[in-house]
């Protein structure tokens, strides 16, 4: 089978072949495969830019969309909004079979993070997107939530297949005694709480830094990434001593830097798990660490979940069992 895969990629970052591709490879399949580079928003930016900032990527999978090979399967990502559309129309030329696959489901998602711009310019291109996804064969996505919000978008009827993503390569847990970078950043006698990822705005890091203030100097709030909040982590660690911010480290410590901390925390904003999927959790529960999540609606398996109120108490018990 000869297939055509399409992925967004932020440009800022290399691109690798995931592992749904080297599947496909495994499988025997010819796959062609091209990256589409888009920008990170920017703290401050006004929405204009930010969907200025995607009109390259249209134009990239409009040229993708123009070549005279024929496939016996497109898969495309849904995001960035609406780039995917020039493949809609080529399926409709062709009748080549589509694929969309699901990380984020615009524009739901951008309501979550507040990024909407003109009530009415917004609900049109929501509007647009969705009637341009319905027109896609088969879809997939990477966790039940979002399963679920598709089907009550694209109907009873739809090809939605669950595809979770597989947890970083080379994972194993790794004992606090034998974690050199817990060492090397003087944590050995503190209870670590950590949030490894994206500082995106999904996430409400708010909670996490008034617990920050509020909960004894023994635990160590620890954050570990870059994007759209670390000028606010970072001026938070200036006045607080609780606070440390890394940067991202390299994919070869992944291991010792996930186990380095006593508890993780994901604080989601509310709705966001029925848009999006923190692929951090999948490697946190490869590794049996201890996570405790905010903002997850429902429920999920593996996944402690509390409500921002009672984020200090739940830390200051942690800490207090692990001293007794």
């Amino acid at each position: 089978m000869r297939i055509l895969y399409i992925k967004p990629t932020y440009a800022d970052v290399r691109s690798t072949q995931i592992d749904e591709i080297d599947k496909l490879h495994a499988a025997g399949h010819q796959v062609d495969v091209h990256f589409i580079r888009i920008a990170r928003s920017r703290a401050g930016q006004p929405w204009w830019q930010r969907a200025m900032g995607l009109v390259p990527a249209l134009f990239q999978t409009a040229k993708l969309s123009q070549t005279p090979c024929r496939y016996d399967k497109i898969i495309v990502y849904s995001s960035p909004p609406l780039a995917f559309a020039p493949f809609i129309m080529r399926k409709f030329i062709t009748q080549e079979s589509l694929t969309l696959v699901h990380h984020d489901i615009f524009p739901a998602n951008a309501e979550v993070a507040k990024l909407a711009g003109p009530s009415a310019l917004f609900k049109a291109l929501g509007y647009l997107q969705n009637i341009l996804t319905r027109q896609a064969n088969h879809h997939q996505t990477i966790s039940a939530p979002m399963r679920e919000t598709l089907r009550s978008l694209l109907g009873p009827e739809a090809s939605i297949e669950l595809r979770p993503l597989s947890p970083a390569a080379g994972l194993r847990i790794i004992s606090h005694d034998e974690n050199n970078w817990r060492k090397e950043q003087g944590f050995q006698d503190r209870f670590v709480v950590m949030y490894a990822g994206n500082f995106g705005r999904m996430y409400d890091f708010e909670p996490l830094l008034e617990s920050a203030q509020q909960c004894s100097p023994a635990l160590a709030f620890v954050f570990v990434g870059c994007g759209y909040y670390e000028k606010l982590l970072r001026e938070a660690a200036a006045t607080n001593k609780n606070i440390y911010v890394f940067p991202p480290q390299p994919k070869v410590r992944l291991t010792e830097l996930l186990c380095a901390a006593d508890l993780h925390v994901i604080p989601l904003r509310s709705g966001a798990i029925k848009v999006m999927w923190p692929h951090k959790l999948d490697n946190l529960n490869k590794l049996q660490c201890t996570v405790l999540c905010l903002g997850f609606e429902p429920n999920l398996p593996k996944a402690e979940t509390i409500s921002p109120d009672a984020l200090t108490a739940r830390l200051n018990a942690f800490a207090q069992k692990k001293g007794s």
